[in-house]
Parts: C-alpha cells; structure tokens; sequence
C-alpha cells in the first residue's frame, strides 16, 4: 500500500488489487501468490496440493485476470473491453479491484488494518 501511495502521487496509472479468492487449503483463505495460477493459466498444474482446481468459476476469474494483466503491460491501463471500469489508486478513495468469485471494485478495503500498521512507528518511517 504504501508503495501504491508513493507511486499514485507520480504517475497516474496506479492500480491496486487484492485477491480474496479462498484456497481448498484448509481454512487459509487466499495466500501469499495464490492469484499467479490465475494469472499465467495454470489452474490445472496439480504439483503442490495447495492449487486451485480447475472449474468453471476459476477459468472465468482466471481469463478476466489475464485480461486486466495483459491489457496492462501492452497498455499501462487494466481496463479491457468486458471488464469493470478499474479506476485508478490514488490516496483519497483508494479504489482496489477485489478478485473473488464475485469481481468488483472497493473504496479503501480493510481500512481499519491498514490505519492499525501506520500507527506503528516502524511503519511510519518507511
């Protein structure tokens, strides 16, 4: 976030996202680079136990995952024909694209937690 932070105040085509999208594992939810299956397509590698199978709910989120991240390296923008209109980040509404079952755009997402870690000194100082 703080990256984010730094990075809208210079460059306008900032975005953020969070995926939420909970994993078979146990009751971990979605973790730490759980999303790369879904962004490079390769739902249906079983060589850890922990990947998502590959249903036609993951394949939909999958390809409109490879969409935005297509659109955005060839153009800087996530934004493609089919997609929600991904604003930008910028600090005053903080708009992130949540990457669930059900896709959608949320202003400052799990704000409380994120005022809690700027309370504390260390964080401050970054």
């Amino acid at each position: 976030i703080k990256l984010a932070e730094a990075q809208s105040k210079h460059q306008k085509n900032t975005y953020m996202y969070l995926f939420t999208w909970r994993s078979l594992f146990k009751d971990y939810g979605a973790m730490h680079v759980l999303e790369i299956p879904f962004i490079f397509n390769t739902l249906y590698k079983r060589d850890t136990f922990f990947l998502p199978k590959k249903t036609k709910e993951t394949e939909e989120l999958s390809e409109k995952m490879m969409s935005s991240w297509v659109s955005f390296a060839k153009t800087g923008n996530p934004n493609y024909n089919g997609n929600l209109n991904w604003p930008q980040y910028d600090t005053e509404k903080r708009a992130t694209m949540i990457f669930d079952n059900d896709i959608r755009i949320d202003e400052a997402p799990l704000d409380k937690e994120r005022q809690m870690w700027y309370r504390m000194k260390m964080w401050s100082k970054l």
